[in-house]
């Protein structure tokens, strides 16, 4: 774990994150405005907090999940709006990405959700989908949910951690996923406590991962309990037996605890439901992996999935995988970035999601390549991993992505798979967009994105200007109507319009690409 660039050996630190962030960016402003200061990746769409407190999404929405009021997918970063589509959501100190639906930890310690919500997923109350943030209620279902510290998003139900160290949980109950000693195929749409046993929560924990259909807490003594689905093994007890109830995941032996662990991650989305694997590292810098490996996601060098956990190797086979700075599971591949800032990938490579121009499976992990497939992927600060795509963002504030992209989840204004990382494009910072699209201001831009022109049709006579992404103005034209053709020395990239009739303004994105 690295915050704002600066490693951090115990994950400990991740339950007082938000607390970190504010006091940081308001002794520090000049130096952190703007930047990217979290990022997650959901099954098709990804998201990204910025230090300011907003969040920015893209990528598959037909489920409202990346707030943005509607159901029309984006291939470039838009801005998450509030709950009531008047603003923006605003005061975000933490970000999850779903299996289709999007969660925000708020700085006054409350929880917003949005998109599907089949499974109760969106924690308020009902089973409706949001295309709008709404907020996670209470056990009681009347109040909002508070005093969180963390939250994570898994397949179809999501985990939050309080300021005592206890465990929320709702959305599909399936195989125990819930941690509450039952098990049915109902939503679960009002939080609950995750019990240690029957009637006694599990408290004293430091961090919490949601899987798919499975789940981890790391609890202050750096021992790590599970729950949940275990048809891999994914449990780690050594059984394949579901678990209603947290159970400790032992050690590679089978006979005691596996201790000093400081992070864990888990296939959090996809469509497998009650498979998965999980990835873990210790304090030593030491990998570690079990559940399921058909694709070698173990990392082990073979394709047998694994009861107990086990280390996972290094590139030769020869030895161990150590100076684990974070690592992160897809749904069958692993990913893990190194304390020199280098990133591998193993695991099954179908879309291109290890990043090494291929796409056969590695059984053993293998170095990321560069962006553009230049040289090697470096100085890389924090990575993010889900069903087939795959997100880093490097020390310079820079983020790339990489994998499958048939819905504009890797953020480049395409929807081309790329077997390497290619760069997300900027978030728009030159103009701020108005809240509305006015009803009697009709705009249509396209193609969008376009290689040598778009055009730009308004519903009656306009001003149309045209931005770069420093707010530097590299077009102006009236009219109903304008082709825009950039000159030789337009940069390829995202271009913000301002359209104005009357007292009416409109604003759009369009990527140009050369």
């Amino acid at each position: 774990m690295r915050i704002l660039g600066f490693p951090i050996k115990f994950n400990l630190v991740k339950k007082y994150l938000g607390i970190i962030l504010i006091a940081f960016i308001a002794f520090f402003p000049c130096i952190v405005q703007g930047e990217i200061v979290a990022i997650s990746a959901g099954a098709s769409h990804s998201l990204v907090l910025m230090a300011d407190g907003s969040v920015y999404s893209w990528g598959a929405n037909s489920d409202g999940q990346l707030g943005t009021g509607g159901t029309l997918e984006s291939h470039v970063p838009v801005r998450v709006r509030d709950l009531t589509e008047s603003g923006y959501l605003e005061g975000i100190v933490d970000i999850a990405a779903g299996n289709a639906f999007s969660l925000a930890l708020a700085e006054d310690s409350t929880v917003y959700a949005w998109g599907t919500n089949d499974f109760g997923q969106l924690g308020d109350g009902t089973i409706l989908p949001s295309s709008l943030p709404v907020r996670v209620v209470d056990s009681s279902g009347t109040s909002s949910l508070n005093r969180i510290v963390a939250i994570s998003a898994g397949s179809f139900g999501c985990l939050a951690l309080d300021v005592s160290g206890g465990i929320w949980s709702w959305g599909s109950n399936r195989e125990g996923a819930l941690g509450r000693g039952d098990s049915d195929l109902d939503p679960h749409p009002i939080p609950g406590r995750v019990l240690f046993s029957a009637g006694a929560p599990l408290q004293e924990v430091a961090d919490i991962v949601c899987g798919s259909m499975f789940s981890f807490a790391l609890r202050e003594d750096s021992t790590l309990w599970a729950w949940g689905s275990n048809a891999d093994g994914q449990l780690g007890n050594d059984t394949t037996l579901s678990s209603y109830y947290p159970r400790p995941v032992l050690d590679s032996a089978g006979i005691d605890t596996l201790g000093s662990i400081v992070e864990i991650t888990a296939t959090g989305t996809g469509v497998f439901g009650i498979f998965g694997h999980a990835l873990a590292t210790d304090s030593n810098g030491k990998a570690w992996s079990w559940g399921r490996n058909y694709n070698g996601q173990l990392g082990d060098g073979t394709i047998s999935s694994r009861n107990l956990p086990l280390r996972v190797r290094n590139s030769a086979g020869t030895g161990f995988l150590i100076d684990i700075a974070q690592m992160s599971a897809g749904s069958e591949h692993s990913l893990t970035l190194l304390e020199d800032g280098s990133v591998y990938g193993w695991g099954n490579n179908y879309y291109g999601v290890i990043g090494d121009n291929t796409t056969s499976d590695k059984h053993l992990p293998v170095r990321v390549h560069g962006i553009d497939n230049i040289g090697w992927l470096s100085d890389i600060v924090s990575i993010a991993t889900s069903n087939r795509h795959n997100l880093a963002l490097d020390i310079d504030g820079n983020l790339c992505a990489w994998g499958r992209n048939d819905y504009g989840q890797l953020g480049d204004g395409t929807t081309f798979q790329r077997n390497y990382p290619v760069a997300v494009l900027p978030i728009p910072i030159g103009v701020v967009e108005i809240p509305f699209k006015p009803d009697s201001l009709r705009v249509t831009v396209g193609p969008n994105p376009f290689n040598s022109a778009v055009r730009i049709r308004c519903s009656e006579n306009s001003n149309i200007e045209i931005f770069d992404l420093t707010g530097r103005k590299v077009e102006s034209a009236s009219g109903v109507e304008y082709l825009w053709r950039p000159s030789s020395e337009i940069p390829s990239g995202l271009y913000l319009l301002r359209i104005s009739a009357r007292d009416e303004t409109y604003s759009a994105r369009a990527v140009y690409l050369k």
